[in-house]
């Protein structure tokens, strides 16, 4: 087991997270829904309000890649 560890590293993707407005979309549509479908999509729409201050704060405060 001699091999060098960059061999054995995969390459990362890079993952886009949605924008701020695209989450407030999908939460009024969760909202929405749950006339339709079932009274927990409000449980859902609300989630998905709670997370968009994390992607916000993601934007304004990026991590450095750091490869192992």
């Amino acid at each position: 087991m001699s091999k060098d560890k960059s061999a054995d590293v995969k390459s990362a993707k890079v993952v886009t997270l949605p924008g701020p407005m695209r989450m407030v979309w999908g939460a009024l549509a969760a909202y929405w829904l749950r006339d339709i479908i079932h009274p927990a999509f409000t449980i859902i729409a609300l989630m998905i309000l709670l997370m968009i201050p994390v992607l916000i704060a993601d934007r304004l405060f990026p991590e450095t890649r750091r490869d192992i």
